[in-house]
């Protein structure tokens, strides 16, 4: 099972990350530390695929869906979300800046810790309207919506399960549609 490395590297900045040679892997900013991860497996690239293909196909022209994007979130704190949708206004450069609607973050042994913790209080703290979590070993997908400082669950769907979101836009999401068999 490959777990992220954390590289201690006190008071890295985006500029560091910039000058990092691409070798496969993908590389994250907490507030100035490194966090390397390796590249996602067939089955999560599987499930990115149906998340993208679940959100794409009822994307408003204002919004954009992006796979794999970093996301600046400060000078030492970029990240790199499985998916988010941001307003198209965002989209640009090499990095998006600013808080998306939606980000979706696909859980794996390599990431949940991260996933469930750090990220999840660093979209908070962004203020992140909504932050989908993808478990391929239980088959859900939970829905969590940000009050205040703090995200809540709305909903666990299985492969069985619906529900209506309205963030970040309208609409029906089905466990069958990401959970593909």
């Amino acid at each position: 099972m490959a777990l992220p490395t954390l590289v201690l590297a006190d008071g890295m900045t985006v500029k560091d990350l910039d000058d990092i040679d691409d070798d496969g892997r993908f590389y994250e900013l907490s507030y100035g530390s490194l966090i390397v991860t390796p590249a996602p497996s067939i089955q999560h690239q599987s499930l990115l695929s149906a998340v993208i293909v679940c959100l794409g196909a009822r994307l408003p022209s204002s919004m954009r869906l992006l796979p794999e994007a970093d996301l600046l979130l400060g000078e030492d704190l970029v990240k790199r979300p499985d998916a988010m949708v941001v307003r198209s206004d965002q989209v640009g450069g090499q990095r998006v800046a600013g808080a998306p609607l939606l980000v979706v973050e696909i859980l794996s042994p390599s990431t949940r810790a991260l996933d469930l913790g750090e990220k999840r209080l660093v979209y908070a703290e962004s203020a992140v309207p909504a932050y989908w979590l993808v478990d391929p070993d239980a088959e859900t997908l939970t829905v969590l919506e940000l009050e205040g400082r703090e995200y809540n669950e709305r909903r666990v769907l299985g492969v069985d399960d619906e529900h209506d979101v309205t963030l970040p836009f309208p609409m029906t999401v089905r466990g069958a549609d990401i959970f593909i068999r």
